[in-house]
């Protein structure tokens, strides 16, 4: 079925100072990170970091649940045991993301990557050299925004330029799946480039790129709902 972007509401997260490091994991479709649960909350959306498994590093989830095992986290999966072998020991830290600041006025949301790599290979015995397809490039996205340096997440969009940190690029759409609404969660590193963008009878702009660390996060609305509503 086709869907607008109208409407949508863009918004970036920040990890605060509530964190906690994991030994270990049960592995699962929604992954239990076994840790303290101390000042997480059911419905807080959480990143990885310091992953001793590079797949998981960056990755972005939900808690749907704790107790004396740990946090179960929905959109994390460590089920597939070519990418998460049974006897290996997962470590890392798991961070969460206090709040969400609103984005500029958008006009255009551009992305680019994510295209598929190959290589090439000629053979002596043939005359048509072979590709195979290698994995896929990283994956960017672009605002266009407009340019207010007086609103308050300028700061913020400058300061997570400097630091690189990794931040969570979220994006509401109320018209995606049918009207039920769908939230996409993307980690990412961000890029804010505050020197206005000019031209005659044009709103000034500046642009903001988000450089995805690991696999978008796409959810409906009702699934999110569900587990703030649950806790």
């Amino acid at each position: 079925m086709v869907q607008l972007a109208n409407g949508s509401k863009l918004h970036i997260g920040r990890a605060g100072t509530v964190k906690a490091d994991f030994e270990s994991v049960t592995r699962g479709a929604s992954t239990i990170f076994n840790l303290s649960t101390a000042g997480f909350k059911i419905g807080d959306t959480v990143m990885i970091q310091n992953a001793s498994n590079s797949l998981l590093e960056g990755a972005v989830g939900l808690v749907s649940a704790g107790g004396s095992n740990g946090l179960t986290v929905l959109g994390i999966d460590t089920s597939d045991t070519d990418d998460y072998a049974s006897d290996e020991v997962i470590m890392g830290t798991v961070l969460r993301v206090d709040s969400y600041a609103a984005l500029p006025l958008t006009s255009e949301i551009a992305v680019s990557g994510g295209d598929a790599t190959s290589a090439s290979i000629q053979f002596i015995q043939e005359n048509k050299a072979r590709s195979f397809n290698t994995g896929s490039s990283a994956s960017v996205v672009t605002l266009t925004m407009a340019q207010d340096e007086l609103s308050a997440i300028i700061k913020t969009l400058k300061a997570i330029t400097k630091t690189q940190e990794n931040v969570v690029y979220r994006v509401y759409n109320p018209r995606a799946r049918s009207g039920v609404g769908e939230y996409r969660y993307m980690p990412a590193t961000a890029f804010f480039n505050d020197i206005p963008q000019m031209s005659n009878n044009n709103v000034e702009t500046n642009t903001l790129v988000f450089t995805l660390q690991n696999s978008p996060l796409m959810l409906g609305k009702d699934q999110v709902d569900g587990l703030v509503s649950g806790s």
